[in-house]
């Protein structure tokens, strides 16, 4: 039932999304990330963890239904499907990545790049003073 699952996936990507356009020390400083000092890595996986029950959920039930009726929908997860039949990839590594990246991609994508642009200016002094040179209408920019 995609309404189901809908239901089930979008909270799920909405707080993968918030999640991931939170500021995190570790963009500032970079040596303090293996610490995890915030949570965020732990929250995040848990965020992953879900999203990949979910997909795999979407998979086995699409297989059931390809083992019992020849009928196929020919979208993009038969396509997935037919490739890992064959051999040619592999589920855990693409599938179900794959799938999450379609998913999330779709969620907050303007506030993820901006957060993440951000974060790499803060990171990089000299590229930051390099666009403040470049950008002459600054003191006119929306705060």
């Amino acid at each position: 039932n995609v309404h189901a699952v809908a239901t089930e996936l979008g909270p799920a990507v909405e707080d993968h999304a918030r999640h991931r356009g939170l500021a995190h020390v570790s963009d500032l400083f970079p040596f303090l990330k293996p610490l995890d000092l915030q949570g965020r890595r732990r929250e995040v996986s848990g965020h992953l963890e879900k999203m990949f029950h979910i997909l795999d959920g979407i998979v086995e039930r699409r297989l059931a239904e390809a083992s019992t009726s020849k009928d196929k929908r020919n979208d993009f997860l038969d396509v997935l499907l037919d490739l890992m039949s064959a051999g040619k990839i592999d589920r855990d590594n693409i599938v179900r990545t794959f799938m999450l990246d379609l998913f999330v991609a779709g969620s907050d994508t303007t506030a993820s790049t901006v957060s993440w642009a951000m974060a790499e200016l803060l990171r990089n002094p000299s590229v930051m003073a390099k666009e403040v040179i470049e950008e002459p209408d600054t003191a006119r920019l929306p705060c």
